[in-house]
């Protein structure tokens, strides 16, 4: 499965591609982990004060149960959407919390 095709179906073209061009990215596929669920991630990456690259917030959608949730700093457990949009507006909701615990927020 092609992860990039795969968000762009699910959140539009212009969407990964805006995620694309203002954040430094990678798509992982999820689908093959054994025990857990299908799953595929947009992870936003940086570089730690080490110098070693690093994932500081992700995007996941689970493919069996069909809702989006957020890796990131601050919810733990994580918090499940029906909808992208509703991840966003909780993600822009808690991005001070975010940049307050030391982490960038993305472009979104």
């Amino acid at each position: 499965m092609n992860v990039k095709k795969k968000f762009k179906k699910l959140i539009s073209k212009e969407t990964v591609d805006r995620i694309v061009k203002s954040n430094w990215v990678e798509f992982e596929d999820n689908t093959e982990c054994v025990g857990y669920n299908k799953e595929i991630t947009i992870n936003f990456l940086e570089t730690d004060g080490k110098g070693d690259t690093v994932i500081h917030l992700s995007f996941n959608y689970d493919l069996d149960n069909e809702i989006f949730y957020s890796g990131n700093c601050i919810d733990h457990p994580e918090i499940e959407f029906s909808t992208y949009d509703e991840m966003i507006q909780h993600l822009i909701d808690i991005e001070s919390q975010i940049i307050d615990n030391g982490f960038k927020f993305i472009n979104l």
